[in-house]
């Protein structure tokens, strides 16, 4: 009962802090920089994108994706009243579905960045799969970048299984998103496929983030090597050719200034 009581508030909070200005700018700078021009650089445009986010957002910042989404034909705001994600996706999805039955879904959050060439490849082993059933998929192959409060940027190539950067998944009745299941347990849910064709992902993690630190100095996730600053931008080049790696230095450097220390 008194968990219940204190609910309400602890929403409200929890609220203030997700939609606090200085997030809200790093957030959309990531969403507009990184994100949308990765899939605006898709070598297929053959995909529905959905960005899910919900009511609460306050309206200065719903305006803001609007307009942000606006002239891109295949991508779908959705603006959802729903308590999960799974219930703010179904209509949407739904409404995709009867336009495409083969479906796949694949998810990416709005600070990470796809190759060029992922929904080609995507789309190359779907149709490959056809009449298969269920299946997820993943590329496991991809770079990382982190920067934490008074420390350098540190450069990883990392190599993990279904890690949540385009994982996908086939499901021939949508009675499930790829949101249903945890992305590292679609593997032992599923028959499951890897695609090592490449560098598929760049993720970036910095101070004020939710997850773990990694350090080289400290105990690093398996499949997780230290790159040089050149290595990085090599990489970069190829599979990333939309993102200015000049630019995107000083971006990250401003975000951990004055950010908590991780």
């Amino acid at each position: 009962v008194d968990g219940q009581a204190g609910a309400p508030d602890d929403i409200v909070d929890h609220a203030a802090r997700l939609y606090a200005p200085d997030r809200m700018a790093q957030r959309f700078h990531s969403f507009e920089n990184l994100l949308l021009r990765a899939m605006d650089a898709q070598t297929n445009p053959d995909f529905h994108f959905v960005v899910l986010t919900s009511t609460a957002m306050p309206p200065q910042y719903q305006t803001q994706l609007r307009d942000l989404t606006a002239d891109r034909p295949n991508l779908h705001l959705v603006i959802s009243e729903a308590a999960n994600v799974n219930d703010g996706l179904f209509p949407r999805l739904s409404a995709i579905r009867g336009d495409a039955p083969g479906l796949v879904q694949f998810r990416i959050d709005d600070d990470d960045c796809l190759s060029t060439d992922y929904v080609a490849r995507l789309a190359d082993f779907a149709r490959r799969m056809q009449g298969f059933g269920p299946y997820s998929y993943s590329r496991p192959n991809g770079l990382l970048l982190t920067a934490y409060q008074g420390e350098e940027p540190q450069y990883f190539a990392l190599k993990q299984a279904f890690h949540s950067m385009g994982t996908a998944v086939y499901l021939p009745n949508l009675t499930h998103t790829v949101f249903s299941f945890g992305h590292f347990a679609l593997q032992s849910r599923f028959p499951s496929f890897l695609d090592g064709g490449g560098t598929s992902f760049l993720a970036l993690k910095l101070s004020g983030h939710d997850s773990k630190p990694m350090r080289p100095d400290g105990q690093l996730p398996r499949g997780m090597t230290p790159m040089t600053e050149a290595e990085f931008a090599k990489h970069l080049a190829r599979k990333f050719s939309y993102l200015d790696f000049a630019a995107l230095l000083p971006w990250v450097a401003a975000q951990v200034q004055g950010a908590p220390a991780a």
